[in-house]
């Protein structure tokens, strides 16, 4: 009727878009903006930017992606984890994450940096997710190294025990010489130990 009030047109608050009609009774149209979209002027909803996203309705603004997540394309409601064996180091990425170098490893999702090898263990290849073991022929030599080794310095400590033992016999076994024994060779300087000829002998020599 004349009597109704002129349409009005209104912008509906943050987060939300469309247009409000107020035609004599407030009548809604807004409408909240879809997950990965925001509307900073309450007009028109718009995509987050690669590198950010938005994870409610109605959002006001697109939050950075957090290191060990990147987000490549437009409206992104969350961004993607990086797999095992990359990594993201930077806010607000908008690529994939990098691979791990030779030598480090990142065995779970959303790795911020990557894991050096311990010792014993090695990676020769981009975007491991964890270390091998050394190779067993390596643990093989090196231990018959150290067994060659332990039998050499055995046999060393053996045979300087022998020469050792062989040298106290030998002072242990050497001639003493008694006072009797002196006095018998002072006799009979020919005779063995010492020992006086028998009688017969001396009366023999006597006659002669």
């Amino acid at each position: 009727s004349s009597n109704r009030l002129p349409a009005l047109q209104c912008k509906c608050l943050h987060g939300s878009a469309g247009i409000t009609w107020v035609e004599n009774i407030p009548a809604g149209a807004c409408r909240p903006c879809a997950l990965g979209q925001i509307s900073p002027a309450g007009t028109l909803c718009e995509d987050c930017v690669p590198g950010r996203y938005a994870g409610s309705s109605g959002a006001t603004s697109c939050d950075e992606c957090p290191p060990g997540r990147y987000a490549g394309s437009f409206g992104t409601p969350s961004c993607e984890e990086c797999r095992p064996g990359r990594y993201k180091a930077v806010f607000g990425s908008t690529t994939i994450c990098d691979e791990c170098p030779p030598g480090r490893y990142a065995g779970t999702f959303g790795a911020t940096s990557c894991d050096e090898c311990r010792p014993d263990r090695y990676t020769d290849q981009h975007g491991s997710v964890e270390c091998k073991a050394l190779d067993n022929r390596l643990g093989v030599v090196l231990g018959f190294f150290l067994v060659g080794l332990f039998l050499l310095s055995t046999s060393f400590l053996v045979l300087s025990g022998r020469r050792a033992s062989q040298r106290g016999l030998n002072l242990h076994r050497a001639p003493v010489l008694h006072f009797d024994n002196i006095s018998q060779a002072i006799r009979d300087p020919q005779r063995p130990g010492g020992q006086a000829p028998p009688q017969g002998a001396l009366h023999s020599r006597s006659s002669e």
